[in-house]
């Protein structure tokens, strides 16, 4: 997957709770890509994977 191609995709999900730009996605990924190449890259990646875990029960008990 190519850095455009995550920045549109998320756009597209975002964009049923409000209008996201392609360009302001990309934008906050740059600046995660930042946070990443830091020294807490361990600690962001893990909350990033707990907050995903969270979300996908949380949808699916949604659709039910």
């Amino acid at each position: 997957m190519t850095f455009n191609k995550l920045a549109s995709e998320i756009a597209k999900m975002e964009g049923k709770k409000h209008q996201a730009s392609v360009g302001d996605v990309r934008e906050i990924l740059a600046l995660l890509s930042e946070k990443l190449a830091g020294r807490d890259a361990a600690s962001i990646i893990k909350m990033l994977i707990m907050n995903g875990e969270k979300r996908l029960v949380r949808r699916s008990k949604l659709r039910g």
